[in-house]
Formats: structure tokens, sequence, C-alpha cells
């Protein structure tokens, strides 16, 4: 699924993907000289438009909307469920600004 960011337009591709890290290929996404670690390849077969009152009625783009993240799991707890509380989610998400700072664009 795709959103289209500040529309109701949601574009559904059907079909297959992989990860790629092929230097040349990942080079070729750089931003600000900075190139992906890896880059996802698609093999569209289909793509179908959705309908878009899920979003409309959700206010999606509504910059006053409050933010509903805060009644979700964080990606830290995410990682606990998913290791069987082997992965020490609370340390994740407390350095993820510090790590997001260095490794995003």
């Amino acid at each position: 699924m795709f959103l289209v960011p500040g529309s109701g337009n949601t574009i559904r591709v059907n079909g297959r993907a992989k990860v790629s890290a092929g230097g040349e290929l990942c080079n070729s996404f750089a931003i600000k000289g900075k190139a992906p670690r890896t880059v996802i390849v698609f093999t569209v077969d289909e793509v179908y438009f959705q309908c878009a009152r899920a979003i409309d009625r959700a206010d999606l783009w509504n910059p006053g909307q409050p933010a509903l993240a805060d009644d979700l799991p964080s990606p830290g707890d995410s990682l606990v469920e998913a290791t069987n509380n082997l992965f020490d989610g609370e340390a994740y998400d407390k350095k993820w600004p510090d790590r997001a700072a260095k490794t995003l664009w």
C-alpha cells in the first residue's frame, strides 16, 4: 500500500519485492551524497487504486489531529514481543533519536 501525502489516494501494488545491497543500485538513490545501505526492488504484477474513504474519515493529514502513536506499542516493544523478551526494547527506543540523527539523511 502506498499513501499519497495530503490526499486520500491510496495505491495497492501486488507483486514481488526483494532487498538489494548492490552498490551501484544503492548509489543511484543517493541523497545529499549519502547512499542507502539497501533498496527494495519491486516487480509489479497489478496496481489498484483503493477507496479513499478510510483515510478521509481518519483525517489522516490534518496537522491538528491528535497523534495516536502514543496508543501504539513502540518499535522496542514490538521487538521484545517478537523475540520472546530476548531484546532490550527500552534501550532500543531510548537510543533511537541519536541513531536516527546519525544514520538518516
